[in-house]
């Protein structure tokens, strides 16, 4: 079995990954993704203005938590994330998954 620190820079790489092709999805929304192993910030963006956008941002934080997902919302323009070290592979894309369906739910 792999050591936690291995195993965290391992679950650190797909979190990453998987908020980047988030913000690929939503480069008009997402001004960009921040962090290292398993700590992530996610910061957004006025699609039209380009300026922060703290309701939606918390908005965002509130339909997560609505969905079993906890993440921080800063006060200003991004959600902190931070799970568990022992997460699996499964629930770390479930959770990515779950900011992918508020955001949609939001924009619509």
């Amino acid at each position: 079995s792999r050591d936690l620190v291995g195993e965290s820079a391992r679950k650190g790489d797909i979190l990453h990954n998987e908020l980047n092709t988030l913000k690929l999805e939503f480069k008009d929304l997402i001004s960009g993704i921040y962090g290292k192993g398993m700590i992530a910030s996610i910061v957004f963006k006025d699609p039209v203005s380009g300026a922060p956008i703290s309701e939606f941002v918390s908005s965002l934080a509130e339909k997560c938590l609505q969905k079993g997902l906890l993440v921080v919302h800063t006060g200003r323009e991004s959600i902190k994330i931070g799970p568990p070290l022992i997460i699996t592979d499964d629930a770390l894309l479930e959770g990515i998954g779950v900011i992918r369906e508020s955001i949609l739910e939001l924009l619509n």
